[in-house]
């Protein structure tokens, strides 16, 4: 009896969470669903692992991947900020049935427990109701890098899911708070009639009669726990939208200051512990310090197009390298333990960009975001390199 005093009083939330939820089947396939229609076909991405400065080469690892498709569900419930979707007799979450599942750390904000395939979850009595909704709700779908490659895509196909659908949706979307997602979400919304953006809160749910389901055109891991090669699988039909179709809505800010040489910033952890010294380095060599999170969508397109070299701490910052020219060299600088992650590299393999990661010395050998000392000596032979270049 003591032992479980001491359980329910160290796990209090997780056992009133527990008392007040409710569990369904999580189900072995899509169940009653219909494919309106399938966007890729190969069920394989290339993920393109990046040159390390003094370490290794470039390296490409083909890894199996779920299929694009347009889906209908019908009578389904949504929640923002996760990837579930409810149905009256079982749960659909497509991260269950990918090959990266057993060793996923579920960040779905409704999820509390699961056993084998039956999941626990919240009940949250909020509902707004829709008889056709088109969902961008997600794990981290309000993260601009997740967004970026994950859940934009979705919206650039658009044309193709109203043909599909034959009445315009209602498009679900979290409570987004980043700038440039909303600037987004504005731009797209002006060049269609009749088209509704619903925010979904984290206390609501969304109950509808049809819903219109892609599933993600990425996958990124949900947390920074570990690192393994298959954390990031970007496919090659979202890299080809957003260097394409997204410049239908946005295009160069002219008045805005650019440079050829860029020093992205970076706030948190995973960040260069000799950081002064680096950065005088880098101003000395009329390097701009750029903080990307106070810029606009046509203010980055302007500052990444026109860069020659980009360099920092690596962040989120660099998925902006997306709007780079070919032959852009961009330089990362990054900890052991992540030195190998691939979300960079296969962007800048799409966009024929000249990218090496610059690894530093970790100061917490056991910590997986631990800060690191940049090797000045070598790293400024490389930049003097890649400017007499």
């Amino acid at each position: 009896m003591n032992e479980l005093f001491k359980f329910i009083k160290k796990n209090i939330k997780f056992v009133l969470r527990m008392l007040f939820s409710k569990s369904k089947t999580i189900a072995s396939s899509k169940g009653n669903s219909f494919v309106l229609q399938s966007f890729t076909t190969n069920k394989y991405e290339v993920v393109c692992f990046p040159e390390i400065f003094n370490i290794s080469n470039k390296n490409k690892k083909k890894i199996e991947f779920e299929n694009i498709k347009l889906i209908e569900f019908e009578n389904s419930t949504i929640y923002s900020n996760s990837d579930i979707i409810e149905l009256d007799d079982f749960i659909i979450w497509d991260k269950f049935y990918g090959n990266y599942w057993n060793r996923l750390i579920p960040l779905d904000h409704i999820f509390i427990y699961n056993s084998k395939n039956k999941i626990w979850i919240d009940r949250i009595k909020k509902t707004k109701k829709s008889d056709l909704a088109l969902s961008l709700c997600g794990v981290q779908s309000d993260i601009w890098s997740h967004f970026l490659v994950q859940f934009l895509p979705k919206l650039l196909i658009l044309d193709e899911i109203l043909k599909k659908s034959n009445r315009v949706p209602d498009i679900i979307i979290p409570d987004y708070l980043d700038h440039n997602i909303l600037e987004i979400i504005d731009k797209i919304s002006s060049n269609y009639k009749n088209l509704k953006f619903v925010k979904l809160k984290r206390d609501e749910k969304l109950v509808c009669k049809k819903l219109l389901y892609v599933n993600n055109f990425s996958h990124l891991t949900e947390h920074s726990n570990s690192s393994k090669y298959n954390d990031v699988i970007i496919s090659d039909l979202s890299l080809n939208l957003l260097t394409t179709k997204f410049f239908d809505y946005f295009n160069f800010e002219k008045n805005y200051d650019s440079h050829e040489r860029i020093f992205i910033e970076r706030k948190g952890v995973r960040n260069i512990s000799n950081y002064k010294e680096v950065k005088s380095f880098l101003l000395k060599h009329n390097f701009k310090l750029v903080n990307t999170e106070k810029l606009t969508i046509n203010e980055k397109i302007n500052v990444f197009s026109n860069a020659k070299i980009i360099t920092g701490p690596a962040s989120s910052g660099f998925s902006n390298i997306i709007f780079c020219k070919p032959k852009t060299k961009v330089v990362p600088m990054i900890n052991n333990k992540r030195v190998n992650d691939p979300y960079f590299s296969t962007i800048a393999e799409h966009l024929s960009l000249e990218l090496i990661h610059f690894k530093g010395e970790d100061i917490d050998d056991n910590f997986i975001n631990s800060d690191y000392k940049i090797d000045l000596k070598q790293y400024s032979f490389l930049i003097n390199e890649y400017i007499k270049n």
